[in-house]
């Protein structure tokens, strides 16, 4: 009942537009085949137009070139998919087309279940830190939360230190249920790995660039007397929330530059419970906990939360459950 919220009377406006877009797509190769046609008759003696010839041969390389460039457009659009173009928008654009993008724009509501993530001392850790050493950290951890929850998002967003994925909703294993396993395993695993993996790739880094290496040493020295402590034994905190509801699904901005998003209450709420969190917890509200035990009704994980009533800066007061860092549920 979401679908095409911006159509009049059940009517898709895009399907007149569909039909122009398609025609005009088809100039190009009409005009070809008849300035073609033109040569050949012009070649058998049975036409004749002077002076002909240079300029049809001069608009059928202008052709080419142009059917050239938007092959190259259309397959990089479609097929270069990852963090550059969203799981949504890969999804939206196999199923729908470019004619969403090519006509009015395109939102729908969608139940989701959200992930949001914050990496705990980000500024501490990367302020005034090289740029070779910062981009490695960045990419390895965005890369390594990502794989926790890939197959299973259609919308995942980097949001300056933290990031928020929307979950498919419904599920087989439940979605609750689902993005409360990949919190636990995003904070008990991957952010340890992440320290792990991201020490071996920087020695790595640093033994390969001399200039590098130099700008490293001098940065540790500063992180030394700024943190009182050894950058190489720093380990990253993390803290998460997990919301569930509808969002605004769809394509934002001006309809020749517009972007895939989602936006609504739960994106909202789940920054706020977010803020919330303590380093190592993970916190939700009391739609994402009903929900979850209607998933799993003999989970012992309302036994292992601590419940507050805190005020959401714009909400107001709010029930919050957190899950301490050394707690996690049978599943």
């Amino acid at each position: 009942m979401w679908e095409n919220l911006g159509a009049s009377h059940g009517t898709d406006p895009r399907a007149k537009r569909i039909g122009l877009i398609e025609a005009r797509r088809l100039f190009p190769f009409l005009g070809g085949l008849l300035l073609i046609g033109f040569l050949i008759a012009e070649e058998v003696g049975t036409l004749e137009v002077p002076g002909l010839r240079l300029p049809a041969m001069i608009f059928l390389t202008v052709v080419l070139i142009q059917l050239a460039l938007r092959q190259q457009t259309e397959e990089r659009s479609l097929d270069f998919f990852g963090r550059f173009i969203r799981p949504g928008l890969k999804n939206l654009l196999q199923q729908e087309g470019r004619r969403m993008t090519e006509g009015d724009k395109f939102f729908r509501g969608r139940k989701t279940v959200i992930l949001k993530i914050d990496m705990v001392g980000y500024t501490k850790a990367t302020f005034d830190m090289p740029y070779g050493m910062r981009r490695l950290f960045q990419d390895l951890w965005f890369t390594l939360i990502d794989q926790v929850v890939a197959e299973r998002v259609f919308l995942d967003k980097s949001l300056g230190d933290g990031s928020i994925y929307c979950l498919e909703n419904p599920s087989p294993g439940g979605a609750c249920t689902e993005a409360l396993k990949s919190a636990i395993e995003i904070r008990d695993l991957q952010v340890r790995r992440f320290d792990r993996v991201f020490g071996r790739r920087l020695k790595e880094q640093l033994a390969r660039e001399p200039e590098l290496r130099q700008a490293a040493e001098s940065y540790f020295e500063r992180y030394r007397q700024r943190t009182s402590e050894d950058f190489w034994r720093r380990e990253t905190g993390v803290r998460m929330a997990l919301v569930t509801g509808y969002v605004d699904e769809g394509l934002w901005g001006l309809s020749s530059q517009s972007h895939y998003d989602v936006l609504g209450a739960p994106v909202i709420l789940a920054t706020r419970l977010e803020d919330q969190a303590q380093n190592g917890e993970i916190v939700m509200d009391d739609r994402f906990l009903h929900e979850l035990l209607e998933e799993r009704p003999g989970s012992d994980v309302a036994d292992l939360l601590e419940q507050s009533r805190p005020s959401l800066k714009g909400i107001g007061p709010w029930d919050v459950y957190a899950l301490p860092p050394d707690r996690a549920p049978r599943f």
